[in-house]
This record gives structure tokens, sequence and C-alpha cells, in this order.
């Protein structure tokens, strides 16, 4: 009989409802949605430091918005024309805020590749180590080097990232160049991970963000709602997508089905049919329950949290007692790191905790039999004993392992 190791994803996730921190922890839950602001039948966070709040962000109006625009009770880019004055890039129209001044063009002379000092000496207005840079928006624009943002500006430039890092690691769980293999034996989303200060320093494909431990900052894979410049930047098939203000990483899908996790749905943006959070926003104020894909959304001390049943991701902060947390949260303490966090409490006539009133949940309950069920793991195909040489992951169904096999569930726990 050949020999099987199952990793439990897909239906598994609705048996058991996780939640677990970007960061230090395996990346197993990094494919969840991020929700909305507040918690169902809780107090709304209307957070965040006036004009500090992002594109996509929940707003009441324009003077909460770095663009100074609000529109439809989120922000949305400003309109500034080239010269215009600026202190955020949310409010140009080009996104491009340099030296104080929309446009993104620099005073000086200096063409790209150019020895630079400072960004207005380049006629791009993009100096970056120590060269005058050329903008882009598309891998294209950068023959020989790779497109990608710090944050603030979009340009080519030459990687110096390990080779290794971002690449799938879970059938030996071993990486080389000093990078360490995140997630477990197995496991279909494990990955080499580095150290990084920006985006920059790591692949397009994956962000740069602050441990959930503080002990540093690391690398790790862009999911649904990462912020993105162009389809390079997200992975597992998904598309570079404006909507909701800004651009985010997204599913394409057909309307009126279930390809979306169970806090989003299929809507029409940027041309194209995406799975979209039913909150509206990507992005919230970095206040309990609002939306990140990163512990850096989150204001200090909160950490960004997932929950696998629903598909949200969320901001937390630090508590000691759900008294502590206020009216509609609950004090968690969360997965291996011990660190308690505010979440969302389970609302009225609820079976689990949601920070979206949106969200439905399939209805399983304890002593439901369950007729199939379905895994996604490795088969020993040579039978040489071993997994670590196997790469290709399966679908596999309770039915194919044992016929007339039934599974019965006796729990139903909301892991964090």
């Amino acid at each position: 009989m050949n020999r099987l190791t199952l990793i439990t994803l897909g239906l598994a996730l609705a048996l058991a409802a996780g939640c677990g921190t970007s960061g230090d922890d395996p990346p197993a839950l990094d494919t969840g949605p991020p929700a909305g602001d507040g918690p169902t039948g809780g107090k709304k966070d209307t957070g965040g430091t006036t004009g500090k709040k992002g594109n996509g962000s929940p707003c009441n109006g324009p003077a909460q918005c770095k663009s100074n625009t609000c529109k439809g009770g989120a922000c949305v880019n400003g309109t500034g024309p080239g010269g215009a004055p600026c202190a955020y890039a949310e409010q140009c129209a080009k996104r491009k805020c340099v030296n104080g001044k929309c446009g993104g063009g620099g005073t000086g002379a200096k063409p790209n590749g150019a020895a630079c000092g400072g960004d207005g000496e380049c006629v791009s207005g993009i100096c970056h180590g120590g060269k005058c840079a050329k903008p882009c928006s598309k891998p294209a624009d950068c023959p020989g080097q790779v497109c990608n943002s710090d944050g603030k500006r979009v340009f080519c430039y030459t990687p110096k990232y390990p080779a290794q890092s971002g690449v799938f690691c879970g059938a030996t769980g071993q990486c080389t160049g000093g990078l360490s293999c995140v997630g477990n034996l197995y496991d279909h989303a494990a990955y080499c991970r580095g150290t990084c200060q920006t985006d920059l320093d790591c692949p397009p494909s994956l962000e740069c963000e602050t441990s959930s431990s503080g002990s540093g900052r690391y690398c790790k894979p862009r999911r649904f709602c990462s912020g993105c410049v162009h389809d390079g930047n997200c992975r597992d098939g998904m598309k570079c997508v404006s909507m909701m203000g800004g651009k985010y990483c997204a599913s394409t899908c057909n309307p009126g089905s279930t390809e979306c996790p169970m806090s989003a749905q299929c809507k029409a943006a940027g041309g194209l049919n995406v799975c979209q959070p039913k909150t509206g926003s990507c992005r919230g104020s970095g206040g309990i329950c609002s939306g990140c894909s990163k512990n850096d959304h989150c204001k200090s001390g909160g950490l960004c949290l997932s929950m696998s049943l629903s598909g949200e991701s969320f901001c937390g902060a630090p508590c000691t007692s759900s008294a502590s947390c206020g009216g509609g949260y609950t004090c968690y303490t969360i997965g291996s790191t011990g660190k308690k966090q505010c979440g969302p409490g389970v609302p009225a006539g609820g079976l689990y905790p949601t920070c979206s009133s949106g969200v439905t949940f399939p209805i399983f309950n304890k002593g439901d039999r369950i007729n199939d069920f379905a895994m996604v793991g490795y088969r020993d195909t040579n039978n040489n004993g071993t997994l670590t040489d196997e790469t290709n992951l399966q679908v596999i169904k309770l039915s194919q392992m044992a016929k007339g096999a039934k599974l019965i569930l006796l729990n139903i726990s909301a892991f964090w």
C-alpha cells in the first residue's frame, strides 16, 4: 500500500475555524481576505489620526484621508495634477509625490542610471541606491531588472535578494543561502523566508512585514487583498486589480458562484469579475477588526489575524482580558505566539466569531455524518518509502482511501 501523508485543506477548513498571525507563524492561513471595521453588533473602529487613512479605508469626510478625498464612505485617490503641492502620493492623480509636489518629476536633469544624491537630481524624480531609477508600471518596463514599489515609488531596480527567497520548501523542509523554511514538512504553503527592510528586499510576489514577535522584518507571500503594482506581485493565479480606491491582489471569479471566500463576493472591478471583501475595503484604519494583509497595517501592538473558516483577515489589539477590549470584542490567546489580542465575538444568533455582518458559514454541527472529505497531500508514487522526493500535490478523497468510509464530526473549535 502506498504510504500516504495528507495536508487538510478545502473542506477541512469548514470543520475547524482557524486563526493565525502573519510573520513568525506557518503561512497555512495566509489566504483570508481583510474584513471591514467593527464586529457584528459591536463598536465600529473610527480610529486613525486625521488625514492618515489610505485609499480604500472607511471615512466620514475628506479630512480623514491621505488623499483629502472621501467618496461613498471610503478614501479614494486624489486628482492633484503635476506640480500641485502634496504630502502623500494619494493626493496626486499619478500617485507620485516627490519633494512636496505631484508628478514625480525631479528638478534635476540626470538621466536614468546616473549617480545621484537625492530624488530631485533625477529627471525621473527617483534616486535609489545612489542612481537615478526608471519609473515603471509593469515588468516589461524593466528589461533585466525588476519592477516593484518601496511603498512610496514604483521603479526598476536590480534585485539583491537570495535566489531561493519565496521558493516552496515543503517537500524537504530545507533552504539554502541562510534562509529558513517557514511552515510544516509537506505543507503546500511552506516557503523559504529571508529578512528584509522594504518590499524591494523581497521577490515581487512577496512583501516585507514586521514579525508577530517583533523580532525583525521578513519576506512573506502576498495574498488576497495585499497591495500590488502589477500581476507579478500576486500569487496563486491572482490578478492585480484596481478596486476600492487602490490596487490589490484578487482572484477572478464567476458571478453567482462559490469560488470566493465566505467573507468575499464576486463583483466587477478593473474590467474583471473578482472576489472582493463584503465590507468593501481591503485595508482599514488599523484598529480592531479593520482590514489588513500584514502586521504593519495594524496600530502599535496589533497583529493581522486570519480566520480560516470565514476567510477574514483583520487587525487585533493587545489585551489582558475581554473587558479591556471594550464592547463587542473578546480577548484571545493567539496560537503559538502566546500573545493576547482583541478580536470579534460571536454575534447574536451566530455560531462563530466574525468581524463582518455579511459572512455566512457552512452548517456543520457535532455528530454530523459527512459522506466524503477532500484533502490535499502527497503520495509515495515511486514506492521508495519516503515523501521527500515527491513534489506533486494531489487531491485525495476519503472515499478513495476506504470504501464506504464515513466521517463523523466530533468537535468544532475556533483556533487563533
